[in-house]
C-alpha cells in the first residue's frame, strides 16, 4: 500500500511536464526579400573610413601569453523548513536552516613541456545557527554545518609520452554513467551534508592520487593509487537529517533476540557508536583501481577492477568502535545512442562487505539501466533503475547496527528544460527507494535563471516522503525551500 504523499513527485513531474506545450513548436526567423540582409549589412563592405579597434584584440592577446589564471565565484544560499519540528535529540529545527555565504576559487599555472597546475578550494560560513540563537546545539552539528574549508582539486598533470599522461594530487574521477545513482562510481567520496538538495556531480569530495592514462586507438585505459583516505561527509547525530540511533532502540529489541543475538548485543559498548569514521589499517589502506574504456561510433564499454575502502562504516565487534572494510570490485558499464534515445547499463560485483550480526564477509551484486531521451528541443529526459542484491544475507542484519536489505531497488527520473535561449533551467528530480516508495522518496523542483552571464539566481523546493529504510524512517519532516544567487568572476 502507498504512502499518503508516495505519488507526489509524480504528481509534480507531470505538472512540469504539461508546461512543456510552449517549447514545442521551433521559432522561426526568414527574410523573404533576400536583398533585405544586404540593405541592412551592405554599408560595411566599401566604408574606407572603417577603422578597427585593437584594444579588446590586444587584450585577448595579452590574456593568452600570460601563463596564469585565478577564477572562482561568490555564492550565496538561504533553505527554510516547511514544517516545525524537533530532532530526536531534542534541537529546534523550524523556520531558517541555512543562511550561508561561500567563496570557491581556482588557480592554474601552465608549465614547460604543456604541463599544467591547477589548485583550487572553497570556504564559506553559515550564519543561520547565530541568527537563531543555536548556541547549545551539538559541538559536531556546528562543526559540520556553520563553517568549513576545504582544498578540492589541486594536482599537476601532463604528458610522458604522445599517448601517455599523468595526474597526480586531488581530483575527481567518475567511471559511472548515472546521473543519480551510484554503481561503479566508486573513487570519490560525497558531501551529502545536505541529502538530495544538490545533484552527485557538485558534491564528490577530490582525493590525492596518482593517475596514469594510456592511450591506444579507441581505447583508454586507466591506472589509479590512491593513497589519501577520505570518507564522505554526512549528517552527524543531532542534525535535522541524520540517521538517529541510540541504545535504546537494541535495548527494545532484547525480548525478540535469541540467546547468541542478546550475548552480541550485551557485549557492545553504547559510548563505542559513534559517528567516528577510523579506518582499521592506515598502512594497508591504499586504493587501487583500473579502467579500460573503448570508445566507438555510437557506443562504448568499459571495464573496472578496484581494491578501495568501503565509504559506509560497520560496527567492529572486535574492536568496539566503528570501521571500514576493504572490499574488490569487478565492474562493467555501456553506453548506446539510437536516434534521439541513449540507453546505459552498469554492472559491479562487490566482494569484503562486513556487518555486525554475521561473522562471515559477504558479497553483493549492483546493477543499472537507465535511458535519457533528448529528441524534443531543449529538453532532456533521464530515467535510472538500480537494483542491489546481498548474498548470503541473514535476517539478522535488518536490526539495527546493520539496517541492511537483502534486496534494495532505487529509481530516478530527471526532466531538464531550457527556456529563453538558455537563460532559464528548470529541472525536477525523482528518486524512489523501493517498489512502490514504501522505504521512502524525495523530489526536487528548482529553477535557475541567469540574469547575465557572470550572475545566476535559482529557487526551488525539496520534498520528502516517509518510508521504511532507516534514511527515510523520518524524512517526511524535511521538506525545505531553498534559493541562492551565485557571482562568478
Amino acid at each position: 500500500m502507498l504512502h499518503r504523499r508516495s505519488s507526489l513527485w509524480l504528481v509534480a513531474l507531470g505538472a512540469l511536464w504539461a508546461v512543456l506545450g510552449s517549447t514545442m513548436a521551433p521559432a522561426a526567423l526568414a527574410f523573404e526579400d533576400e536583398e533585405s540582409m544586404e540593405d541592412i549589412f551592405g554599408g560595411f563592405d566599401d566604408d574606407d573610413d572603417f577603422e578597427v579597434d585593437t584594444t579588446e584584440s590586444e587584450a585577448s592577446a595579452a590574456d593568452e601569453d600570460r601563463i596564469w589564471s585565478l577564477q572562482g565565484d561568490l555564492s550565496f544560499g538561504l533553505s527554510v523548513s516547511l514544517r516545525d519540528h524537533d530532532s530526536p535529540t531534542g534541537d529546534n529545527y523550524s523556520g531558517l536552516q541555512r543562511f550561508r555565504s561561500k567563496l570557491a576559487l581556482q588557480f592554474d599555472l601552465d608549465l614547460p613541456a604543456k604541463w599544467k597546475f591547477r589548485t583550487s578550494g572553497y570556504g564559506f560560513y553559515d550564519l543561520a545557527y547565530e541568527m537563531n540563537g543555536r548556541s547549545g546545539y551539538q559541538h559536531k552539528v556546528k562543526n559540520t554545518y556553520v563553517y568549513d574549508f576545504q582544498l578540492t582539486d589541486t594536482y599537476l598533470e601532463g604528458s610522458l609520452h604522445e599517448s601517455v599522461d599523468l595526474k597526480i594530487g586531488r581530483q575527481v574521477v567518475n567511471w559511472g554513467r548515472s546521473e543519480s545513482i551510484r554503481i561503479l562510481d566508486i573513487i570519490n567520496p560525497l558531501d551529502s551534508r545536505e541529502p538530495g538538495l544538490v545533484d552527485i556531480e557538485d558534491i564528490r569530495r577530490s582525493v590525492g592520487m596518482a593517475k596514469l592514462g594510456v592511450f591506444w586507438g579507441p581505447w583508454t585505459l586507466a591506472l589509479l593509487a590512491i593513497p589519501e583516505i577520505r570518507y564522505g561527509i554526512i549528517p552527524p547525530r543531532g542534525s535535522d537529517q541524520s540517521v538517529d540511533f541510540d541504545q535504546s532502540d537494541v535495548i527494545a529489541l532484547l525480548p525478540t533476540l535469541s540467546p547468541s543475538q542478546f550475548l552480541r548485543i550485551a557485549l557492545i559498548n553504547p559510548d563505542s557508536i559513534t559517528d567516528e569514521r577510523i579506518a582499521k589499517d592506515f598502512s594497508n589502506a591504499t586504493e587501487f583501481a583500473v579502467n579500460l574504456t573503448g570508445v566507438f561510433s555510437g557506443w562504448d564499454v568499459s571495464l573496472q577492477a578496484a581494491r578501495f575502502n568501503d565509504d559506509n562504516p560497520h560496527f567492529d565487534l572486535d574492536d568496539q568502535r566503528m570501521e571500514h572494510s576493504r572490499l574488490w570490485m569487478l565492474g562493467s558499464g555501456a553506453n548506446y545512442t539510437l536516434g534521439s534515445w541513449l540507453a546505459k547499463a552498469e554492472f559491479a560485483y562487490v566482494d569484503g562487505l562486513e556487518f555486525f550480526w554475521t561473522d562471515k564477509k559477504l558479497s553483493r551484486v549492483d546493477s543499472l539501466v537507465g535511458v535519457e531521451y533528448y529528441g524534443i528541443n531543449d529538453v532532456n529526459i533521464v530515467v535510472e533503475v538500480a537494483h542491489r542484491h546481498i548474498n548470503g544475507f541473514k535476517s539478522a542484519m535488518s536490526l539495527p547496527l546493520d539496517f541492511a536489505s537483502k534486496d534494495t531497488l532505487e529509481t530516478a527520473i530527471r526532466i531538464s528544460v531550457n527556456l529563453m535561449n538558455d537563460q532559464i533551467h528548470l529541472t525536477a528530480l525523482g528518486f524512489v527507494l523501493g517498489e512502490t516508495a514504501q522505504d521512502g522518496s524525495f523530489i526536487r523542483l528548482s529553477g535557475e535563471y541567469d540574469v547575465i552571464d557572470a550572475l545566476s539566481v535559482n529557487a526551488g523546493f525539496l520534498l520528502f516522503q516517509t518510508g521504511d529504510s532507516i534514511f527515510f524512517a523520518d524524512a517526511g519532516r524535511n521538506d525545505r525551500f531553498f534559493a541562492g544567487a551565485k557571482y562568478s568572476f
